[in-house]
């Protein structure tokens, strides 16, 4: 899990103008070459999907593509398994969603950025998951915008809602906040989350 963090940052820093030399590249692809012979699959949820985007992000920027057609296979598998349909994921925790719903987002970056390394099945998958993802995440939110506290979310570990939602609208999607002023009932069914927003007031 966390050479997957370390090899996704560093490749989106150089891609946002931070110069690697020849030695911090051999070293980030020396991780991703670990990386592919050791995935978690002992663990699978987020710190599988994570392995898997670094992955992809490496492979595209090293052109591997055993690396490429490992990641794609992997997650064309796991984002409609860790994805509910109500947008939630399965993990049930709002942190763990937000994080999730950035490494989507940085998914999508990377495929609008090199549109001819990565199928179009998995941008078509991304652009039918986010959507619902940004949905639950308003939901969820308290009304200050911060997370809610269900299962082990915390403040602090993900980035805001206003961040994500700011990265969201900067590749197309459209947010759409609630009115908490009006009584609203939001049955989120696949993960068992009920919201209620009445008089600004909210209940989740």
């Amino acid at each position: 899990y966390p050479t997957s963090l370390r090899i996704v940052n560093i490749i989106k820093a150089w891609l946002g103008g931070l110069e690697l030399d020849e030695k911090l590249f051999s070293c980030v692809f020396a991780q991703a070459s670990f990386l592919s012979n050791d995935l978690e699959k002992h663990l699978l949820g987020n710190h599988y999907f994570v392995n898997l985007k670094a992955l992809l992000f490496a492979g595209v920027i090293f052109e591997n593509t055993r690396w490429l057609s490992v990641a794609e296979k992997g997650l064309l598998t796991e984002i409609p398994e860790q994805i509910l349909e109500d947008g939630a994921n399965f993990e049930l925790s709002p942190m763990y969603h937000s994080l999730i719903l950035v490494d989507m987002l940085d998914i999508f970056n990377l495929s609008g950025c090199y549109p001819a390394k990565l199928s179009i099945n998995l941008t078509s998958i991304l652009e039918v998951y986010i959507p619902k993802m940004l949905t639950f995440m308003e939901a969820m939110a308290h009304p200050d915008g911060g997370v809610s506290f269900f299962n082990d979310s915390a403040d602090g570990i993900a980035p805001t809602k206003a961040k994500i939602e700011s990265y969201a609208e900067k590749l197309g999607f459209g947010i759409s906040p609630h009115d908490s002023s009006k009584p609203q009932i939001i049955d989120n069914a696949n993960s068992g989350y009920i919201c209620a927003t009445a008089a600004g007031n909210k209940l989740i």
